[in-house]
């Protein structure tokens, strides 16, 4: 146990012990398309803050995106979803999923690029690994974005 890190997911799984020692000598079977979406939502917010590619057109956010699901499902951020198959579900394959979360994910993009607070936020990092020890147990996982407001 002393060489294991939880996550924060992991906190339910206190509750049921099988299912904590399930979690923690099990790989995952799977990975979601939805997490792919995110990796790639973030690495295009990223792009945007980094190249100052506030005012331009949508189309190119397209491009982007689906250049960035592919590298998501190519290079997971977790080491335990290396080698770990997508399950496509309701999609069928990669190219019919990412076609499918592209639009919503354009969608998202714009309203961030519309918001002001986030035009004038310091992006500091985007799904950075975090770790830390709380209670005697060692924590890891992924933050979104760590990123200064003008208003503190």
């Amino acid at each position: 146990m002393a060489n294991i890190r939880l996550h924060p997911s992991s906190i339910d799984d206190f509750a049921c012990p099988k299912r904590f020692e399930y979690g923690l000598t099990h790989r995952p079977e799977w990975r979601h398309p939805a997490g792919l979406n995110g990796t790639a939502v973030h690495a295009v917010i990223a792009t945007i803050h980094g190249q100052s590619l506030w005012d331009e057109p949508r189309e190119l956010f397209g491009d982007m995106y689906t250049e960035q699901f592919a590298l998501a499902l190519d290079n997971p951020k977790r080491d335990s979803e290396r080698g770990v198959p997508v399950w496509w579900g309701e999609w069928g394959d990669q190219r019919t999923a990412c076609a499918r979360f592209t639009t919503d994910a354009l969608d998202m993009i714009d309203g961030y690029r519309q918001d002001v607070r986030n035009r004038d936020a310091l992006l500091v990092a985007c799904e950075a690994k975090w770790r830390a020890t709380f209670g005697g147990f060692d924590w890891e996982g992924e933050v979104d974005q760590i990123r200064l407001c003008a208003d503190g």
